[in-house]
């Protein structure tokens, strides 16, 4: 999003296109029952800051659409290729001539579902999905209903990237945080915040039809 602000400029579509729908967290203070106008101003006010301020800058990014996730991936992809050409060519510059082709050496993109529940089983403890023995493990409703009262507001919002505890695979928030894209438009896995620890299961579908404050995505990087 950033880059491409540089890159093309405040007005351009090329960054304009990247922007998240920040008014997704309107709806969010519709979906929940806030106890005091304090808690709701919170909420909204996310409108404005979550992702831009920089107090958010290792949360997920939600407000999203399938087609800017695969975007993004596109222009993650194009990025490190780059970085992979440039440091065999020396004498190349940025921006780099566009006459000039860029072999492919990786590719982000979204994960299919199957993929998904791969890396979701092979990391998965069930002895604690089942027994709930640690409550935050997982970034589930459950979880967020023990937060403290001087927290109220947090449990309306997704944790940081680095939160909690991870899979045996050191990877964070497959289960619970926020919902997950895979390639099939329409369909999200892994549960979020406001979803159930039984929801979040990783065989369970989750279904979206447009941007949401639980929904976000992850890449799988493919070495061609």
């Amino acid at each position: 999003m950033y880059w491409n602000r540089r890159a093309y400029g405040d007005d351009s579509p090329e960054f304009l296109s990247t922007l998240p729908d920040t008014t997704v967290w309107e709806s969010c203070s519709r979906d929940f029952t806030i106890k005091t106008k304090q808690y709701w101003i919170d909420i909204e006010s996310m409108v404005s800051v979550y992702l831009r301020h920089s107090q958010f800058s290792h949360f997920p990014v939600v407000g999203v659409s399938f087609e800017q996730a695969k975007q993004f991936c596109a222009w993650r992809t194009d990025r490190l290729n780059e970085v992979y050409y440039t440091d065999k060519h020396r004498n190349v510059t940025f921006p780099i001539d566009s006459s000039i082709v860029i072999p492919k050496k990786v590719e982000f993109r979204i994960p299919s579902e199957e993929e998904w529940e791969l890396a979701a089983r092979v990391g998965f403890d069930s002895s604690r999905f089942i027994n709930n023995s640690d409550k935050y493990y997982f970034n589930t409703i459950e979880t967020a209903s023990e937060r403290t009262v001087n927290q109220y507001y947090l449990r309306f919002i997704p944790m940081m990237d680095y939160s909690l505890k991870p899979d045996k695979y050191n990877r964070y928030h497959l289960t619970g945080n926020v919902a997950e894209m895979v390639d099939m438009k329409g369909v999200a896995k892994g549960g979020s915040y406001i979803h159930t620890i039984s929801d979040s299961y990783y065989t369970k579908r989750i279904n979206y039809t447009k941007p949401a404050y639980w929904l976000g995505f992850r890449c799988v990087c493919e070495i061609l």
